[in-house]
């Protein structure tokens, strides 16, 4: 993915119009809506996944295989102490904008990291992008487990929207078994498809927009908005934020304690601090699509993805200006 600022500005700017045409027409995208998002969004997230098969190269994982303590340090700051943050914030945010926000607050730490920006923003900082590969497809793959792991570990029982055995059937048919189909065709297709890497980019772009207004769509037709109020909006803007802030020190003072070198650094710190939407609005509507909350549970990722490209491309522009 080119981290450049047209790039993001489009993906924002759609993202943005999604959000608009979701207030503006709630009943197109509504659960009983003319597009059917059930089906639809249930294709589209397969397709992800079953690009993303395509195009993983298991052969980075041998390149980096010896570096297993920044393995270990970018997996454990994303899976443990990202999600650490997100009960803290759960706990602190549930008195002042109540449950929903709270869930989407420990939803978006529980993440998994970035599968494309996390590696084109360490190259750019010139930083170790076969670490970055293996990190972010582990990432991505350890992400359809552990994420649902901590929400039912850590969420109140009046907050979770299903049992963790139905979860994690759907998980395996929508997400496992086409990542592991377009691993199987990789052999035949994989070349084809990474000679089109930036069309499946625009093409997961394109899914994740329409995701994106489904659940908004949902949101406001059923009047869920209306309980929230412009507060949930601006805690939501401050704790993604703080998340960042935080993100972003603990993997620069941990990439220090442990002498590692600044490719390494740029490595963990993308790869650590940055968190999915890709991944993270397809887990959203498998979690807790059915209750028209959902929109809310996806505000404080949707507010963290443009700052997080904005500040990070920052940071790795001028780490790779002092590389070079």
């Amino acid at each position: 993915m080119n981290i450049g600022t047209k790039r993001i500005d489009g993906f924002v700017l759609a993202l943005l119009a999604a959000a608009c045409l979701a207030a503006l027409v709630p009943w197109l995208g509504a659960v009983e809506g003319p597009l059917h998002p059930r089906l639809l969004n249930r294709a589209g997230v397969w397709l992800i996944y079953f690009a993303q098969g395509l195009l993983l190269s298991l052969a980075e994982f041998r390149h980096a295989g010896s570096a297993w303590r920044v393995h270990v340090l970018i997996q454990g700051l994303t899976f443990l102490g990202f999600p650490l943050l997100g009960i803290a914030l759960l706990t602190l945010t549930r008195p002042w904008t109540g449950l929903d926000l709270g869930v989407g607050l420990l939803f978006l730490c529980a993440l998994p990291s970035t599968v494309t920006s996390s590696v084109a923003l360490t190259a750019l900082a010139r930083g170790h992008t076969s670490l970055a590969v293996v990190n972010a497809a582990l990432s991505s793959m350890l992400g359809v487990v552990i994420t649902p792991l901590w929400l039912t570990l850590a969420l109140p029982v009046a907050a979770r929207s299903a049992p963790l055995g139905p979860v994690f059937v759907d998980l395996a048919l929508i997400m496992v078994l086409p990542l592991a189909l377009g691993q199987l065709l990789r052999p035949w297709l994989g070349f084809w498809a990474t000679q089109r890497r930036r069309a499946f980019g625009t093409l997961d772009r394109a899914i994740v927009v329409l995701l994106v207004f489904t659940a908004l769509a949902d949101s406001f037709h059923k009047r869920v908005w209306f309980e929230q109020g412009p507060r949930a909006t601006l805690v939501a803007a401050f704790a993604s934020i703080a998340c960042l802030g935080l993100a972003l020190w603990a993997a620069l003072k941990l990439s220090s304690l442990m002498r590692l070198t600044n490719t390494d650094r740029s490595a963990v710190v993308f790869c650590s601090a940055t968190k999915s939407l890709v991944t993270g609005v397809p887990l959203a509507q498998l979690l807790f699509g059915n209750d028209g909350h959902v929109g809310v549970v996806l505000l404080p990722i949707l507010v963290y993805h443009p700052l997080q490209l904005v500040v990070c491309s920052g940071l790795a522009r001028k780490w790779g200006a002092a590389e070079g």
